[in-house]
């Protein structure tokens, strides 16, 4: 529990060594009835919040690996809440590496865990993921209408854990699709929500979506800087490696249509060169393509 609530607060590495702790005591076996203790395995737990810091620290390989880990076993374990618990946190990771196909296809599973075994709270967050995932694919009015019936599923359920999560996630890629009052709307909400639930697990996510907004909208670009610039802060701060990749890739971005590629160029040189594994993650490669389209533009 400890370590779940140093992760939601923004802090990755404390959050780590904790569950490092539990694993390292972990005799599946001997455990199981820990399920009636506490409701859930939580061996398993801490394999699927391993897998999130671990993303989070930038260590991808091995956040993927304990992703998958952590889904064989929430199915041996044959637990639903479990296992529902393991598909909502592995698909936020999958979200931030930029497996739509992946995220997608676990969100479809947890709808259908949830709905079987009557889990309201994670049949919210499977729907409002799967909606984001088919936006993602530009399937908007599919996915429209799954964030709606996800997002007023959370609100019946009284469910805030991740919201901010959720909230910057989807009001930047409605932005991306030009409804763009819409994704400021969430991302506000999302700031505000911080400011009461201190859960800064997101917190530079929010930045890097509010900056995408003041592009999608009026093109502001100045301020899009800053808050990109803010996001690659709060991420360095909570050594977030993964998110100070998505903001800087983001600011990198704006920095190219303002004629400024070496700017660019020393920014994702800096944050892909800490980078020692997950290079074939969507994340990373789309970071790294475009500091290769830099650097030929340069050339």
């Amino acid at each position: 529990i400890l370590g779940i609530a140093q992760y939601l607060q923004g802090n990755p590495v404390a959050a780590e060594t904790r569950f490092e702790q539990v694993l390292a005591r972990w005799e599946p076996a001997k455990h199981r009835d820990h399920i009636f203790v506490y409701g859930q395995e939580p061996g398993v737990v801490s394999l699927t919040m391993t897998a999130l810091t671990r993303g989070w620290l930038g260590r991808l390989d091995e956040a993927l690996g304990f992703a998958g880990e952590a889904e064989l076993r929430g199915r041996e374990v044959a637990h639903p809440l479990t296992l529902a618990y393991t598909l909502g946190g592995i698909g936020i990771l999958y979200q931030l590496v930029g497996d739509v196909e992946r995220a997608e296809g676990t969100a479809q599973e947890l709808v259908t865990v949830a709905r079987e075994h009557a889990l309201p709270m994670w049949l919210a967050w499977g729907r409002t993921m799967r909606g984001w995932a088919l936006l993602e694919r530009g399937r908007a009015d599919e996915g429209m209408a799954e964030i709606t019936v996800g997002v007023a599923g959370a609100e019946v359920a009284h469910s805030s854990v991740m919201k901010i999560h959720f909230l910057s996630q989807l009001g930047e890629t409605f932005g991306r699709l030009g409804y763009v009052s819409e994704g400021v709307t969430m991302v506000e909400e999302g700031f505000a929500e911080l400011d009461w639930t201190d859960e800064r697990v997101s917190e530079a996510e929010l930045h890097r979506s509010r900056g995408l907004l003041h592009l999608a909208g009026e093109g502001e670009s100045v301020k899009a800087e800053a808050c990109f610039r803010r996001g690659i802060d709060v991420a360095r701060r909570q050594q977030a490696l993964l998110l100070e990749l998505r903001s800087a890739t983001a600011l990198a971005e704006l920095l190219v249509g303002e004629a400024r590629a070496g700017e660019a160029q020393v920014l994702l040189e800096d944050v892909i060169g800490r980078f020692t594994q997950g290079l074939g993650t969507p994340v990373l490669q789309n970071a790294s393509d475009l500091l290769e389209r830099i650097g030929s533009g340069r050339g």
